[in-house]
């Protein structure tokens, strides 16, 4: 499902027009490119992790808010969306912070959330533009969230660009041009390094000290691609510790390529940096991506911060994830020994 569309909500509140919904997507872009829980996972496979590595094949998140999104309650009775291990706040909460584009559509005459009602990984839900649906004008509101799905599964790197320029907010506008960067780094290398460099400007920018974070772990990530030394020394001064370990994760994979040991460490240092993070979702979802992407580059040493994944559906995934490795390299063809001159052939003295 890659570049796929990624359809969350909640059954109790508005499974009926997320359903409707999903039919117009898939009937659109096609049943392959579209996750819908119901429609999509297998018997008997394991919800958190299928969850999990759908978002992972996702470029757009489309979050279904019905009247009943935001206070919803457990059978426990406290709200759901402050339960970390809720797969809603999971849903979200990893697509916000992954990049996706998030499109949140209002249904039932639903409100928007402020920011100061959702959980602070969810606050970014709240600066997103909503896309009302309703029951009288259905078929023209599904019209437009497809129209809109369209534009942002057809976004190339130039387009990427325009629109990072037309984004108010310097934070958000430094991290998509980050994105453009790193879109383009192995065909225009001067331009990514461009494009860095505004972003870099724009961070001069940005009071709030957790935004500002991000847009230096961008900057570290799309400067992976280009120059690994400068990148590490960006991502090791990153003051939050979320932020610092999803850079360093990025430094990691682009130094595995030529120096597996230096990655290694590396992706320690992200770990140690997900051991300081206070939020518990937060501390989850970060150690649970440092694994993942240890896990790419090295499954045995992956193992070693599963334990660290305090909410078990990412920890379920992790572990998935490792799995997943170990089997690719189970089923790697062996190299053949190699041919050594002057050795005895078969049937032959010494």
């Amino acid at each position: 499902m890659s570049g796929g569309i990624f359809v969350s909500y909640r059954r109790a509140d508005s499974r009926h027009v997320a359903g409707r919904l999903g039919d117009r997507l898939v009937d659109h872009f096609g049943p392959e490119r579209v996750f819908i829980d119901v429609e999509t996972i297998e018997p008997g496979a394991d919800f958190g992790e299928a969850v999990i590595r759908a978002l992972g094949a996702s470029r757009v998140l489309v979050v279904v808010i019905g009247p009943g999104w935001l206070s919803a309650v457990s059978r426990r009775g406290g709200r759901r969306l402050d339960d970390p291990d809720d797969l809603v706040r999971v849903e979200v909460g990893t697509a916000l912070e992954r990049g996706l584009r998030v499109i949140p559509v209002l249904v039932e005459d639903a409100v928007m959330p402020g920011w100061d009602e959702l959980p602070s990984d969810l606050a970014g839900l709240a600066r997103r533009n909503a896309l009302p649906v309703r029951h009288e004008t259905f078929r023209d509101d599904a019209k437009r969230l497809v129209t809109a799905l369209e534009q942002a599964l057809a976004a190339g790197p130039a387009r990427a660009e325009r629109l990072a320029a037309s984004i108010d907010d310097k934070s958000l506008r430094a991290r998509a041009l980050c994105g453009g960067a790193r879109a383009v780094a192995a065909t225009a290398p001067e331009r990514a390094a461009s494009l860095v460099n505004e972003a870099t400007r724009l961070a001069g920018f940005t009071a709030d000290a957790r935004d500002q974070a991000r847009v230096q772990a961008a900057v570290a990530s799309a400067t992976a691609a280009l120059d690994c030394t400068a990148a590490e020394a960006i991502a090791v001064s990153v003051a939050e510790p979320a932020s610092k370990a999803w850079a360093l994760c990025d430094v990691a994979r682009a130094a595995a390529v030529t120096d597996r040991k230096h990655a290694a460490g590396l992706f320690d240092a992200a770990a140690r940096a997900c051991a300081l993070v206070d939020d518990a979702w937060l501390k989850a979802s970060a150690m649970m991506s440092v694994t993942v992407e240890t896990a790419a580059v090295d499954p045995a040493q992956a193992v070693q911060f599963v334990d660290g994944i305090a909410v078990p559906a990412l920890q379920a995934a992790a572990l998935a994830a490792i799995g997943r490795e170990l089997t690719k390299q189970a089923s790697a063809p062996r190299r053949p020994w190699p041919l050594i001159i002057g050795a005895p052939r078969s049937g032959t003295s010494p």
